[in-house]
C-alpha cells in the first residue's frame, strides 16, 4: 500500500510508578532520566490510516504490537503498509527499557528474581498504556 495513505506519528505515554510493582525512589533530587522519576515514559509509533475502506475488510479496533527481546517498535516498519489495509490503526510500542521508552532499573522491581515479578512488571505497563 502506498505510504501516502497512512500517516505515521509518535506518542509518548505517562505510566506513573506507583502502578507498578516498584520500590519507592530516594528523593535525592536527581533524576537521571532512565526513569527514577516519577513517572516513566513507554514511546509508542502510531500508524493511522488516511483512506476510509470497506468495513468488511478492516477494524476500527486498533492493533497493538509488542516488540521480542532486543527490538524496538520500529522494528515493524516494514509492516506498517500492509496491515493498515486491515486496521484503521496500529501501535507499535517500545516496552519499558527498551527503544525510546523509560529505562528502570531491574533491581528497582518488587522481589526482582522472580519470574513472577518480571510478568507483572510488563503487564502492569501495558495495562496502565492502555488506559
Amino acid at each position: 500500500r502506498p505510504a501516502d495513505t497512512w500517516e505515521i506519528t509518535t506518542v509518548e505515554t505517562c505510566i506513573p510508578r506507583s502502578v507498578l510493582p516498584l520500590k519507592p525512589v530516594s528523593r535525592n533530587g536527581d533524576d537521571d532520566g532512565i526513569g527514577s522519576g516519577d513517572e516513566l515514559k513507554i514511546h509508542a509509533v502510531h500508524v493511522t490510516s488516511k483512506e476510509t475502506f470497506d468495513s468488511s475488510n478492516t477494524t476500527d479496533t486498533p492493533l497493538v504490537m509488542l516488540h521480542g527481546y532486543m527490538n524496538a517498535g520500529s522494528y515493524f516498519y516494514r509492516n506498517f503498509g500492509g496491515l493498515s489495509n486491515y486496521f484503521q490503526s496500529i501501535f507499535a510500542l517500545d516496552m519499558l527499557g527498551w527503544g525510546l521508552s523509560s529505562r528502570p532499573s531491574f533491581d528497582q522491581v518488587v522481589d526482582g528474581k522472580s519470574v513472577k515479578s518480571a510478568e507483572d512488571f510488563f503487564v502492569d505497563s501495558l495495562e496502565a498504556w492502555r488506559v
